[in-house]
């Protein structure tokens, strides 16, 4: 009989858990290797620069990105508009002349806003005029634009014209031996020059110069700015520390004034009682 107890004691876990048998689960680990994080920096695009020789001497030297947006009209006679870029990111070949002197220095851009070139077609150019003053500063007083319509450049119009518009005014100026910086966008319009009669609507002509560096009137043959930078006012960032210290300082004396004439008024309030 207690033989048979202990039997049937025996069997009792296995009937209430009748999965608890001898089996093996194997866990198989998984080996994972995390990729280190990329830490390569994208380098910032390179803004061309241009210059002039005079024998090995640079007597003009510039950096700039160059947008040009040109409004032109569509068969429908509606006015559009299409931008040009001359950056880094612009893979097409420009051809840079210019001129060296006492008073005036020039540069000329030329080129062809595609690529391929399309035969014996005309090609852009950009000229850029600095002069002398007689304060010893030079100026950018000039720019010109010469400028090819077809539809190859400009879609859904039948014109096929040479435009050329300009500015005649000085954009800045900048002491002789130091180089001007302007890195915020400027953008300035062309007009048809008053000489140049067209038997259409002129269209209007945008050019936006950003991340510009100009030195002209120099010497040396490093393509590199010397002497001292002028910064344009757009590129100027207010000093905040300087207005907050003038606030602090008048607030202060206004404290100072306003307990001195308390205490000075009480004062005179004694002086009365004790008479």
């Amino acid at each position: 009989m207690n033989t048979v107890v202990v039997l049937l004691l025996s069997l009792v876990p296995l009937l209430i858990n009748p999965q608890n048998t001898s089996e093996t689960t194997t866990t198989t680990l998984t080996s994972t290797t995390t990729s280190p994080p990329d830490t390569t920096v994208t380098p910032a695009p390179t803004v061309p620069s241009y210059s002039v020789l005079n024998g090995t001497d640079i007597c003009l030297l510039l950096q700039m990105n160059i947008k040009l947006g040109i409004t032109y009209f569509n068969t429908k006679g509606e006015p559009l508009m299409r931008n040009f870029y001359i950056n880094s990111t612009r893979h097409f070949d420009i051809v840079t002349n210019g001129t060296c002197g006492i008073e005036l220095e020039t540069l000329m851009l030329t080129w062809w806003p595609e690529q391929p070139q399309v035969k014996d077609a005309p090609s852009w150019s950009l000229g850029l005029q600095f002069h002398k003053r007689a304060d010893g500063h030079f100026s950018l007083d000039f720019m010109d634009l010469k400028y090819i319509t077809n539809t190859s450049l400009f879609p859904d119009t039948n014109e096929t014209s040479i435009h050329y518009v300009s500015r005649n005014d000085s954009q800045f100026t900048c002491p002789v031996g130091s180089y001007f910086q302007c890195m915020a966008a400027q953008s300035s319009k062309l007009t048809k020059p008053s000489s140049v009669k067209d038997a259409v609507v002129q269209p209007e002509v945008f050019i936006t110069l950003s991340d510009l560096k100009a030195e002209a009137f120099r010497s040396g043959n490093t393509p590199t700015f010397v002497g001292s930078m002028r910064e344009c006012s757009a590129d100027y960032v207010p000093n905040k520390v300087v207005p907050i210290v003038v606030g602090v300082a008048l607030a202060a004396m206004i404290i100072i004034a306003l307990t001195t004439f308390v205490i000075s008024s009480r004062r005179r309030q004694r002086g009365y009682q004790e008479i």
